[in-house]
């Protein structure tokens, strides 16, 4: 399959996250849209919202965080 590279997903800020912005798998030639990615919801005990991973080869691209209360 895909050799797996050793790429940590891009921490994205709920506040500067774009769902019509288009990622790229660093792994493999997958690109598209973040609502044609694999998407993990996180309770509210997490410090992370949710993750995006490829739906290809499945390696998280990128990670968003809860918002920070000030």
């Amino acid at each position: 399959m895909f050799e797996e590279k050793d790429v940590q997903a891009k921490v994205v800020p709920y506040e500067e996250y774009n769902k019509n912005e288009i990622i790229k798998c660093p792994v493999c030639p997958w690109v598209g849209l973040p609502k044609d990615a694999l998407r993990e919801d996180y309770d509210e005990e997490s410090t992370i919202n949710f993750d995006l991973s490829c739906p290809r080869c499945e390696k998280m691209i990128v990670v968003v965080p809860y918002s920070k209360i000030s």
